[in-house]
């Protein structure tokens, strides 16, 4: 996004009103990237991550000997995820996950393929992998992200969703901090597990037998904690934007922070209003006469939301832009209709990209634009497969044709004029 010559500046140029804000879900996950690199534990946990992940990937007979061992100890075998770059938390969160339900099962192979191996080269790796899986500290880190790893997914997917708001982002990243801050001294679910299962005195974890330096039972380390602080504030640093202007401005038209006292809610957002009224990026935007009318208006929003706390932003927002009445002046419906328009996520656009991978392949050498575009229009737009229909089309394509069409490899005979064709039994 150029200052001088980047796409953001010249529509600005045409569109002074415009308002630009980077993809919340990237920027999430570039927040937990920065976090993460200042964590050394993290980083090592990570590698052997990803080369457990190759190790059995490239193998179909590294594969079958895991599932044969998990069959003899009638466990469950999830399949292994990679950690990608593109959607980096939902496939870190995918792969620990994948990790901590095959552990026992992966401890047993990499011990068999260690003292059985007919190459030194893979007995070598397997003994690497299985040195760091079975350290305390391995472990402990594990059974922590299995805690730490779903709340910011889970805002990564919030974010995601096409009916995000952006005036609803702070009250997501508040509840996420306070989530991340709560793991400092409550251990979460599955830290609970691992401090249950953790016998230091007979270096066991379950059936694993741990190896190397034993770390104390205690839930609270320095190391989770850095990783905690450094998350939250690298969230903070990257969406400091909201707290400042015309975002800030913006956040009074979330009625689910208002007060519930009448006489706060009289005042309540009056200075924001005029703030937002007097800066340069809605002047352009709204004339004189709109602004002084959104102004003295504001009071009737007020009132008419008060009775609507229980629906969603989204929800009151449309039916009031789609109301005929006049409780909600016009000027008032176009500050909402502005500020819906502020769109905080990309990820509908991403999945664009994804669906133009599944049409557009390099076997379909005479897709042309105009097919290909009226796919993607289906795919992003149309029902699903379960809900459509095909029956219209199919007439409408047997009958489009100034030719005979050939089904199941006989002509079809031309119809008469207004004569109805029966669909034919493929």
């Amino acid at each position: 996004m150029g200052k001088k010559t980047g796409v953001v500046t010249k529509i600005k140029d045409v569109v002074p009103s415009s308002i630009s804000i980077h993809c919340v879900a990237h920027k999430l996950e570039l927040a937990i990237l920065d976090a993460c690199k200042t964590v050394k534990q993290i980083s090592d946990f990570e590698a052997t991550l990803k080369g457990i992940f190759h190790f059995y990937h490239y193998s179909p007979k590294r594969r079958r000997e895991l599932k044969e061992i998990a069959n003899i100890f009638e466990t469950d075998l999830a399949h292994f995820s990679s950690v990608k770059q593109v959607r980096w938390l939902a496939s870190k969160e995918r792969a620990v996950k994948s990790l901590a339900v095959n552990i026992v099962t992966v401890v047993k192979h990499l011990e068999h393929n260690y003292t059985a191996g007919n190459r030194a080269d893979d007995a070598n790796r397997a003994m690497g992998y299985l040195k760091a899986i079975r350290s305390s500290s391995f472990l402990k880190m594990l059974y922590f992200l299995l805690d730490f790893l779903p709340i910011i997914a889970n805002l990564s997917r919030v974010f995601q969703q096409d009916t995000l708001l952006v005036i609803e982002l702070p009250d997501e990243i508040e509840q996420t901090i306070m989530k991340l801050n709560a793991l400092k001294t409550v251990p979460g679910t599955n830290m609970k597990h691992f401090i249950d299962c953790y016998e230091p005195e007979t270096r066991k974890f379950g059936d694993i037998e741990i190896k190397g330096i034993l770390l104390p039972a205690e839930y609270n380390t320095p190391v989770f904690e850095k990783l905690i602080n450094n998350t939250t504030k690298y969230i903070n640093n990257r969406f400091i934007e909201l707290n400042e202007p015309p975002f800030k401005q913006l956040l009074f038209l979330n009625f689910h922070q208002w007060p519930m006292d009448k006489q706060e809610l009289t005042t309540n957002g009056n200075e924001d209003i005029n703030e937002l009224m007097n800066s340069t990026v809605v002047k352009s935007y709204f004339s004189e006469s709109e602004r002084e009318t959104i102004i003295n208006d504001w009071l009737n929003l007020k009132f008419y939301c008060k009775t609507h706390r229980s629906q969603t932003l989204l929800d009151v927002y449309s039916i009031i832009l789609q109301s005929a009445n006049d409780v909600i002046s016009a000027p008032v419906k176009k500050l909402l209709e502005y500020m819906l328009t502020v769109s905080p996520s990309t990820s509908a656009c991403e999945r664009g990209f994804s669906k133009v991978n599944v049409i557009k392949t390099e076997l379909r050498t005479r897709l042309n634009h105009n097919n290909f575009q009226n796919q993607l229009f289906v795919m992003s737009e149309g029902p699903d497969l379960a809900d459509y229909n095909p029956d219209p089309a199919i007439v409408e394509w047997l009958l489009s044709s100034s030719t005979s069409r050939h089904i199941s490899g006989h002509k079809l005979p031309q119809p008469k004029t207004d004569e109805h064709v029966p669909l034919p039994e493929i």
